[in-house]
């Protein structure tokens, strides 16, 4: 089992190449938060990176993808389609993102940038947009529609999942295509799940707190990824529960399946990159 170092990091170049095909595969998709903010002045600066590199990845990397936000504001992101930029940068799972042409979830790029005071996730999202409309020409538009969702519900009998004794929020997560570990609030874990299931997932447990979750299942053949293109170690039984079961024996908890208003992002218009 591997685990994540920092909070949030999408594991990252010689260091940072080995990095990307070793632990980053398995690491929660969130990005790092730096403990020190920016100031206001420099949050004000934060529209564009000051500088950005954008080339096709080396023919013949293996699907996947990863970046990383480093100290002093330097991004590097490796092996990234435009529609993985797209979720990032506008905090969107894959099945919310509809339209454009095909190859925005398969062309792959390589980007290196630097934004001075650049600290946390919602500062890069801002300008990851502001990349991608720049480079890639992308517009979109916001809708929502009807479609499936699951509830994360107490299961009959109450649910079994405990509170942490020594909460640690956001530190010490694994989540792989096979094992959710760490603490976690009901909220936090139906969000986790929802890019393996496919669909929304919400929180209607009624559970506060930080709860101590230590699951393991094994994936269907067709069961998503929590990191694109990343497997994670196998589970350790091949023929052991399916999520849904896994969830309900283990924690005491269910996912009922049902029709609900789900956001989603609409691609307009988006154009192969013609220059860095």
């Amino acid at each position: 089992m591997h685990e994540s170092p920092v909070i949030g990091v999408k594991d990252s170049m010689n260091c940072i190449d080995n990095t990307f095909h070793g632990a980053i595969r398995v690491a929660i998709a969130l990005v790092i938060s730096l403990p020190i903010a920016p100031s206001l002045k420099a949050q004000a600066q934060l529209r564009q990176f000051e500088v950005a590199s954008i080339k096709p990845a080396a023919a013949g990397t293996p699907a996947g993808g990863a970046y990383l936000l480093m100290p002093g504001g330097t991004f590097v992101g490796r092996n990234l389609t435009v529609k993985r930029l797209v979720m990032e940068a506008y905090a969107m799972s894959d099945f919310q993102i509809h339209g454009g042409p095909a190859w925005i979830d398969s062309q792959r790029y390589d980007i290196d940038a630097k934004a001075e005071g650049l600290a946390n996730a919602d500062q890069l999202r801002q300008l990851m947009e502001a990349l991608l409309a720049d480079r890639f020409k992308l517009t979109i538009q916001r809708s929502t529609k009807e479609l499936p969702i699951f509830l994360l519900v107490a299961r009959k009998g109450g649910p079994k999942i405990h509170l942490s004794e020594h909460p640690d929020p956001g530190k010490r997560r694994f989540v792989s295509r096979a094992r959710i570990s760490g603490d976690f609030t009901a909220a936090e874990f139906a969000k986790v799940l929802q890019p393996m299931l496919g669909r929304p997932v919400i929180d209607r447990t009624g559970l506060t707190g930080q709860y101590a979750v230590d699951l393991e299942w094994t994936p269907d053949p067709g069961q998503g990824q929590p990191v694109p293109g990343a497997n994670g170690p196998p589970p350790t039984d091949p023929n052991g529960p399916s999520i849904f079961t896994a969830i309900q024996e283990r924690l005491g908890l269910r996912l009922e399946s049902r029709k609900g208003p789900v956001e989603i992002l609409v691609i307009d218009h988006v154009e192969r990159l013609s220059e860095n």
